[in-house]
């Protein structure tokens, strides 16, 4: 959604004075086809080679780059010979002045553009551009910005000064109702950091829903953080129609979890949490994280364990990666494991083949075999979820199968 909202501020901006144009791809077939005065780009650190790919085939064809996102914003020393300018924080502001430049010079120079102040309130952001979006039976919203917390592999905290802005319940419900006339999604996922950290918040959301009569038009996904789970919270959720609560439990063993999450939660909180999800009849999505510098096999085992013992089903386990902007980055800095002109790949365990392994206790043959069993175990997990449904709902599948 972020190049969708940077539309949207340059449209409140200029109006018809500008065309926008979002793509994920065929750079170099949509430069020919739009033909446009200035190429932006948006990318995370694991994608940054492709970014500077990217760069180079717009510098290629002499039109000038505006690079953006975490990657820049944490690292903006990265920007390559190919890149103008560097915007760093969030760019809704920031783009507008830069634009304005352009209309008025037709150049940009070499620059670093930073936000010196996050944006309040969070409700003069118009919605985003959605219909520059391809949106199917899926769309995605954004209700707030900012985490307090300082977990080892996040940056969000550090990029947004610990603070957390909210758009207005009015403002949230609003674009709901927005999307749902627009688009009619099957299913709306909430991407906010933690978007039930304020339950007072979240009982408006869902009572101005409720005014509208939007629950029921379409499913919810949120995410949140094991100490904010109540009861309350869980049926506020339940009566909203969120079908999924996304949770990072990230370790069963306590000793990696107060590494991780720089203490705070224990393993029986998020125990708890996952306990009262299921109590108001929404799924668990479960955030596991292995590879830490001290963890061993038996730390690993604990993970798996708690992942049984609580019988979570829908749940991934990602490896601790060293992101810029984080401690664990600074961590793999000390032992010469990144810098600012490594392959970026690396920091992406499902392309490259050798990614960056933190562990100074267990193997990348170690890691690769656990991952290996898990992606197995939730193999058979499915296929016994899909056959319980047909002997459940048979007259279901049959007129599936008809069909």
């Amino acid at each position: 959604l972020g190049l969708a909202y940077l539309a949207s501020s340059l449209r409140k901006e200029f109006g018809n004075g500008i065309e926008c144009k979002i793509i994920d791809g065929n750079i170099t077939g949509n430069i020919k086809s739009f033909d446009p005065d200035i190429v932006g780009i948006t990318s995370v650190s694991r994608n940054y080679n492709v970014a500077k790919g990217y760069a180079s085939i717009a510098k290629q064809a002499a039109l000038p780059v505006i690079i953006g996102g975490v990657h820049i914003s944490v690292l903006p020393e990265t920007i390559t010979k190919d890149m103008n300018v560097a915007v760093i924080g969030e760019g809704e502001e920031t783009i507008r002045g830069l634009i304005a430049l352009f209309m008025e010079t037709g150049l940009f120079g070499r620059q670093i553009a930073e936000s010196k102040d996050l944006i309040k309130p969070l409700d003069s952001i118009p919605f985003p551009a959605r219909d520059l979006l391809k949106i199917g039976k899926h769309a995605s919203m954004i209700t707030s910005r900012g985490c307090p917390y300082n977990c080892v592999f996040c940056s969000t905290s550090r990029n947004t000064r610990n603070q957390v802005r909210y758009h207005s319940a009015e403002y949230v419900v609003t674009e709901m109702e927005l999307i749902y006339r627009e688009y009619k999604p099957e299913y709306i996922t909430i991407y906010d950091d933690l978007f039930a950290m304020d339950t007072k918040r979240v009982i408006e959301i869902q009572q101005r829903m409720a005014d509208k009569n939007l629950i029921g038009k379409f499913s919810l996904s949120v995410n949140t953080r094991a100490n904010f789970v109540t009861d309350e919270l869980a049926e506020v959720l339940h009566d909203m129609n969120v079908k999924v609560v996304a949770l990072g439990i990230e370790s069963g063993c306590q000793k990696t979890l107060d590494y991780l999450k720089s203490g705070g939660m224990t393993v029986e909180d998020n125990a708890r949490a996952v306990r009262i999800i299921k109590k108001h009849h929404i799924r668990p999505y479960c955030i596991f994280i292995i590879g830490s510098p001290d963890e061993d096999m038996d730390s690993v085992s604990q993970t798996l364990k708690f992942i049984k013992d609580n019988k979570i089903e829908h749940y991934d386990i990602n490896v601790l990666t060293p992101f810029p902007g984080t401690p664990v980055w600074d961590y793999a800095l000390s032992r010469e494991l990144v810098s600012n002109d490594m392959d970026w790949s690396k920091l992406d365990f499902n392309i490259n083949s050798e990614p960056i392994i933190l562990s100074e206790k267990i193997s990348r043959q170690d890691i690769t075999g656990v991952l290996s069993k898990v992606a197995g175990s939730k193999k058979r997990n499915l296929l016994k979820r899909k056959v319980k449904n047909v002997i459940r709902h048979p007259k279901k599948y049959i007129a599936m199968w008809m069909a």
